[in-house]
């Protein structure tokens, strides 16, 4: 059998291949649901409740809408590193016993809160009458001691689809009956740690920048001390202007850059 004969054959069963392909059926495009779809749809969802928590007041009772587990990894100094799981929540919800209404933290963003809770000086105000409680809270955003904190992330930061512990961490502010709800720590910085100033009802926050632009916060970034004003209510400002920290830097270069630090 000579070779034009053979590459003819092999030519004909190609064609004959090509044509006994079955051509895929496209996918049928996906319908929108009709409102009585969605509305069953939104029926279905099971919402996961934290414990309840009392807030200072017998007015308000805190309900945390838990989202899932997240897994918390420590490192001591004396022993070997832990793993443990807390939950975080997408939101909370606010029950006043008293009038039986109820309000969600906020309803606009999408949030996953790590963390929240209280700082307050008089341990001993546990109970009191609505209207008492009222007149506790107006003052709240000019008082530190009358607040709730909480840990959010609102930002995917490193654009994977997710809100996680790699996303800065933001301080939030509200009064202790949830209302007023906002952020009072820059946008794209890492909060790790704050403290309050009772007598001057100011915030010290201490964050990190990602200085370098790798989407990650790390020991290579820069930390910044940061101070929020609750009477002024503007943004956080750094807590040493340029000026302060050049000096800083140039009496540390002039007495420790030659020397090892112990």
């Amino acid at each position: 059998m000579n070779l034009p004969f053979l590459a003819s054959l092999a030519g004909v069963a190609t064609i004959l291949a090509a044509c006994s392909t079955t051509p895929e059926t496209p996918a049928a495009p996906t319908k929108p649901l009709t409102a009585a779809q969605q509305k069953a749809q939104i029926a279905q969802l099971k919402l996961a409740y934290g414990a309840p928590e009392q807030i200072d007041s017998s007015a308000y009772v805190l309900y945390p809408l838990v989202l899932g587990k997240d897994v918390v990894e420590e490192e001591s100094e004396y022993s070997s590193s832990s793993r443990y799981e807390v939950d975080k929540y997408w939101n909370l919800a606010f029950y006043n016993p008293t009038n039986g209404t109820s309000h969600l933290l906020d309803s606009t963003r999408r949030m996953v809160i790590y963390s929240y809770e209280p700082k307050s000086s008089d341990d001993k105000v546990t109970s009191m009458s609505a209207a008492a409680f009222a007149e506790y809270v107006r003052g709240s955003f000019t008082q530190v001691d009358k607040l709730l904190y909480y840990s959010v992330r609102t930002l995917d930061f490193n654009h994977d689809g997710e809100l996680t512990r790699d996303d800065p961490n933001y301080l939030f502010i509200s009064d202790k009956a949830g209302n007023g709800f906002r952020q009072v720590s820059p946008d794209t910085y890492n909060v790790h740690s704050w403290q309050l100033l009772l007598a001057t009802n100011k915030i010290l926050l201490q964050a990190t920048a990602d200085t370098n632009h790798n989407q990650k916060f790390d020991e290579n970034d820069t930390d910044v001390l940061l101070v929020y004003d609750l009477a002024t209510g503007g943004p956080a400002k750094e807590v040493f202007n340029e000026a302060f920290k050049t000096k800083v830097k140039n009496i540390y270069h002039a007495q420790w850059a030659k020397k090892p630090v112990q």
